[in-house]
């Protein structure tokens, strides 16, 4: 399972798209690997969404749990 806060979604990069939902279940699921850790989820998410938003600055708090 698991939860997250809006920021996440609605994280914009440079040319002001936004993260989205379909990305947010895409880097969360990643490849499907019942032995993979809670934190290496969490990570893999945080590193995608810092990668996306490039220089562009949070706007809003992001809250993962796995």
């Amino acid at each position: 399972m698991v939860l997250y806060t809006d920021g996440i979604p609605e994280a914009v990069n440079e040319q002001q798209e936004m993260y989205g939902m379909e990305r947010t279940l895409w880097s969360a699921s990643g490849k499907p690997n019942r032995h993979e850790s809670v934190d290496s989820i969490c990570e893999r998410v945080a590193k995608d969404v810092k990668q996306f938003i490039g220089t562009q600055k949070l706007l809003d708090d992001i809250t993962l749990v796995v």
